[in-house]
């Protein structure tokens, strides 16, 4: 568990401070392509640390990152091609797919094929393709340098105003239901929201 969050997200602000400054980068060599991999992976660790510690509000907790999706070409993927993505996977059929930050974290952190996507012009950073050791056989992911930034100033940025936790009535281990970054009357109304009962069928 964590208990002080913010020499976290203050970790997550540095690798997000770098992939801005990547956004801008011209030349690409072996160590550039390594620490930008590396600046995603430890971003990505420490968000997914941070959720599973309770230290992410629900409203943050529950963004979504859209990503294009690509199908496969029926081949196998393996330690000797992951790299060749155009052979692998139909990079000219697309489409949109939504991941909340855990989900994306997971792709990221179990990724297999990892492969930065530059700007035919620029040779600037547009983003990178990812697929996780599970995922390698079904899709292919293009997460967009801006939509992961996005999120990873939203973890940075968050702080939560209210807490709830609850009691388990057989195993008594308590368990936090809700975290708001809401501090006024919006709250409650969110709190309220998480914790109805559910609607007799």
């Amino acid at each position: 568990m964590i208990w002080d969050s913010v020499p976290w997200k203050q970790e997550i602000e540095r690798r997000t401070s770098s992939l801005r400054r990547r956004k801008k980068q011209k030349r690409w060599g072996a160590a550039s392509v390594a620490k930008l991999e590396q600046d995603v992976f430890y971003a990505a660790f420490a968000v997914r640390k941070l959720i599973e510690a309770f230290k992410v509000s629900n409203e943050v907790e529950s963004l979504s990152i859209v990503v294009e999706e690509h199908p496969p070409r029926n081949k196998v993927v393996d330690v000797m091609n992951w790299h060749r993505i155009d052979e692998l996977f139909d990079i000219s059929s697309k489409k949109r797919r939504t991941f909340c930050p855990k989900e994306l974290c997971h792709q990221i952190i179990h990724s297999f094929v990892f492969v930065p996507c530059l700007d035919d012009d620029t040779a600037s950073l547009s983003g990178f393709f990812i697929a996780s050791d599970w995922q390698k056989k079904k899709n292919l992911f293009f997460v967009n340098i801006d939509e992961i930034i996005k999120m990873l100033e939203a973890i940075a940025n968050d702080n939560i105003e209210r807490s709830i936790g609850q009691r388990d009535p057989e195993s008594g281990e308590m368990k936090v239901t809700a975290k708001s970054c809401r501090s006024d009357q919006r709250y409650q109304e969110f709190l309220a929201k998480l914790v109805a009962p559910n609607p007799k069928t």
